[in-house]
């Protein structure tokens, strides 16, 4: 067998020998990323050394800090705090080897939002926060209206994590509210969320993790059982559901919403 290839390619010409080497080259130069690309998959996917994904940990905790009510704490922009004020961090490291893109933490909270902290020294890390929901307002009583809109989730966002970097946000959460306040980003479902992209081998996957926080569950169901009022689901975050909640004691949102001067949209 091998003595008929070797005069098989002992008989080509030289313009066939040549003919058949470019197209062998182009053929190898289309195919060749494809190839690349589908044994990085695989390598990936069996998690092989060099091709794991990094390894992003949230970490939920409640500050132990104690301050008192009436008083201003400088490293909350003076903030003067109440009774009913909780401090919350979050803090998220990447644990991996990889570089971490478009990292996004959607962080439900057990109140809602008075203060992002960005000084002080537990803070740290480059970072934007976003809102995960806002609901859009009408009607023409709507500039007089009682309403007060708070944002009781939010999105932690940053462009790059290095490997062994770390960021840490603190939120300042209350959990009192009054008829008319309107409660955004509310979930059903109190997981943390977090988003990355990452490359290897020319190749880029995204990450979705839900981390179920056992201290976070907790105080998210005590908050919710707490607060009397109708709510709506209206958008998604990675298959999970978020709305928006009115504190009202009327029999649906839309009449407690109309009670307060004003509709509601996505």
């Amino acid at each position: 067998m091998f003595e008929r290839i070797k005069k098989r390619i002992l008989s080509l010409s030289r313009h066939d020998a040549i003919v058949g080497g470019v197209v062998g080259l182009i053929i190898a130069a289309v195919f060749q990323p494809f190839l690349v690309a589908f044994v990085t998959d695989i390598y990936v996917g069996v998690g092989a050394p060099g091709y794991k994904a990094p390894s992003i940990e949230t970490e939920f905790s409640q500050g132990k800090e104690s301050f008192e009510p009436g008083s201003e704490v400088i490293y909350f922009e003076n903030l003067t705090w109440k009774s009913e004020y909780q401090l919350y961090r979050v803090k998220i490291d990447n644990n991996g080897d990889q570089l971490v893109r478009d990292l996004k933490v959607t962080v439900p909270l057990p109140g809602c939002v008075e203060h992002v902290n960005t000084e002080g020294p537990a803070v740290q890390g480059d970072y934007d926060i976003e809102d995960t929901i806002t609901a859009r307002m009408s009607g023409s009583g709507l500039k007089d209206s009682p309403i007060e809109p708070h944002q009781c989730s939010k999105v932690i966002q940053a462009n790059f994590l290095d490997p062994g970097e770390s960021i840490t946000v603190e939120f300042i959460v209350t959990d009192k509210f009054e008829k008319c306040d309107l409660l955004n980003g509310i979930p059903d479902n109190p997981d943390i969320i977090t988003t990355y992209r990452w490359s290897v081998s020319n190749s880029v996957y995204k990450e979705v993790e839900y981390n179920r926080d056992t201290e976070l569950w907790s105080k998210f169901t005590e908050f919710t059982q707490h607060q009397q009022g109708k709510g709506m689901f209206m958008d998604m975050v990675e298959n999970r559901r978020y709305g928006a909640f009115l504190v009202t004691d009327q029999e649906s949102m839309k009449q407690g919403m109309e009670r307060c001067g004003a509709t509601i949209g996505r």
